[in-house]
């Protein structure tokens, strides 16, 4: 880390006091930040993976450049470049966060008075910086800025660089493994998970992830190694030390990674091969069956022209309220899809959260939707939730996974309200009753039928009806016959 205060001259501060502190110099409002919790004004000077952005661009990279030559700090490429301006907020901080997923160093140049915490060595660092400060840091450093107190402004120019790699045979990162690994239990777990990922098709960097996986302590597991963090950068590379790295800070793991598959897939993989190699039953049997469903729905999702995808909302689910008379109310949508039934619901004034498995089907229901319906990426049987709905509804879910009913019930029971409705509509069904849908030039047949479905059903819902119904589909598609199945949750 490099702080050099007063970098600016005195004639690049005259030109950025008039130029870029008046008020006539142009900002963007961006709602996102690290999150949508904190926006921010910009003006990018370069994106990522784009061209230079702005009149002032070559100003700001001839500063960086005149602190790389004194410092003898080289670099491949300017990754991204832009001036952010903040305000107060009542939170201390942005979350913490790392810029790009491989190799690169950050520059902030501080406009104004400004403080940026970094986390180094298990550290929290405060870099409280004066006007005209540059402060240069390995971009493998979480960092988050801070905000002003109320009536000022933050302006920096974070520029972030990327820096060339060593590469490193197979055989030196063994041989830097079996030199600071002396414990042979610990030793061989390490190896064991390396192998599992490498059984599984992992690329190198998540294998050699793997290997040195919990080297910095985990919430289980302590290996007392003093092992510096950029030293392993210099082992396995950037990109594989990130993955070791932010393994190591998960906080109830095995559970948070159920939930969290589609953000975290490399650490999905990782724990996965951990808890293979110590044979834990609580979760192995959950993480496969996880892992399963998100990798069949993901890809299933990439195709176009699905036979459920109708471009509109489901007439039995309309039919179903009217029925019910259920007018308001809290509903969440098991396997929500694109959101067409997503967006009926909240239309019709229900406080509506959609699930799916699928990130490319939850990106495309957040466009068509409005930003009050809450949309989360998440396997069903892992969501958890403090809230309880008075209305669950699946069009299409339940025929078309791979779990025990009796446990889909049992989840939909966990989530409802005393008396709360339960709606599921089921797709086409073949002569022997078992459901079928065509996915491409394959029928997809699951092992349940409405025999299984009604036991499970009544065991846990009043009311129950199953009623055959008209199942739309896709416009390639003809239409079928299918279910629907209503009831209210029992309770004592």
């Amino acid at each position: 880390m490099i702080e050099e205060k007063k970098f600016i001259s005195k004639q690049n501060f005259e030109k950025i006091h008039n130029g870029i502190l008046n008020e006539n110099f142009p900002w963007y409002y961006t709602p996102y930040s690290t999150s949508y919790k904190y926006p921010f004004f910009a003006h990018t000077l370069k994106p990522r993976d784009g061209q230079k952005n702005s009149l002032v661009y070559d100003f700001f990279i001839d500063i960086v450049d005149s602190f790389c030559q004194i410092h003898n700090i080289k670099y491949t490429e300017i990754s991204r470049a832009c001036l952010n301006l903040v305000t107060y907020h009542s939170d201390r901080c942005t979350d913490f966060h790392v810029d790009h997923d491989f190799a690169h160093k950050v520059f902030l140049i501080y406009l104004t008075d400004g403080e940026t915490l970094i986390k180094k060595d298990g550290k929290e660092i405060s870099k409280k910086c004066e006007q005209g400060t540059v402060l240069c840091f390995d971009g493998i450093l979480q960092h988050a800025g801070t905000f002003p107190k109320e009536g000022e402004r933050r302006i920096v120019c974070v520029v972030t660089i990327k820096v060339e790699e060593k590469k490193r045979s197979q055989v030196e990162i063994f041989n830097y493994f079996n030199d600071i690994v002396k414990d042979v239990d610990f030793k061989n777990h390490c190896i064991g998970v390396y192998n599992h990922l490498k059984q599984m098709g992992c690329s190198n960097d998540l294998c050699n992830a793997g290997l040195f996986h919990s080297f910095y302590g985990t919430e289980f597991f302590d290996p007392k190694l003093e092992v510096n963090r950029l030293k392993l950068v210099d082992i396995i590379g950037y990109k594989a030390e990130q993955i070791v790295y932010d393994f190591c800070q998960l906080k109830d793991r095995d559970e948070f990674l159920l939930k969290n598959i589609h953000n975290n897939k490399d650490l999905f993989f990782i724990n996965l091969a951990n808890l293979l190699d110590l044979n834990i039953e609580k979760y192995v049997p959950r993480y496969l069956k996880t892992y399963e469903r998100f990798n069949y729905w993901s890809n299933v999702w990439k195709e176009n022209n699905l036979p459920w995808d109708t471009k509109t909302h489901d007439i039995n689910l309309e039919n179903f309220l009217n029925t019910f008379n259920i007018k308001k109310g809290k509903v969440l949508e098991i396997g929500c899809g694109y959101g067409y039934d997503t967006k009926f619901l909240y239309e019709l004034g229900f406080d509506v959260t959609g699930l799916d498995i699928s990130k490319n089907a939850i990106d495309i229901a957040k466009k068509n939707n409005s930003q009050n319906v809450e949309f989360k990426c998440v396997d069903f049987f892992n969501y958890d939730t403090e809230n309880k709905f008075d209305l669950i509804y699946d069009r299409a879910c339940l025929h078309g996974d791979f779990e025990p009913i009796e446990e889909y019930f049992l989840k939909c029971l966990s989530l409802l309200k005393n008396g709360g409705h339960l709606c599921v509509i089921t797709g086409c069904r073949s002569d022997n009753h078992k459901f079928v849908f065509e996915q491409s030039q394959t029928n997809f047949v699951t092992n349940m039928n409405i025999e299984d479905i009604k036991k499970h059903a009544n065991k846990y819902f009043n009311n129950v009806k199953i009623d055959e119904i008209e199942f739309k589909q896709g416009q390639s598609y003809d239409d079928g016959i299918g279910y629907m199945i209503t009831g209210i949750k029992k309770w004592k």
